[in-house]
């Protein structure tokens, strides 16, 4: 995503769960965002579960999992 009041660009990647999560690297810089959508034991008419994380929110849970 490019925002060009600052000329700066924002790499999103979004990645869904149905029974697993798929194969996940991470971020690697300051310029992701990472989003987990859930859709795992949701009805078709529920809203999924929305977990964004930026590199510091990755870092920490990277620490919390013992990575």
């Amino acid at each position: 995503m490019y925002n060009p009041q600052t000329g700066e660009e924002l790499r999103i990647e979004v990645k869904n769960k149905t029974r697993e999560w798929p194969s996940i690297k991470g971020i690697i810089d300051n310029q992701t965002l990472l989003i987990f959508v859930n859709f795992e034991n949701k009805k078709d008419n529920e809203r999924p579960d929305f977990y964004i994380l930026n590199t510091k929110d990755w870092q920490e849970f990277l620490k919390k999992c013992n990575f």
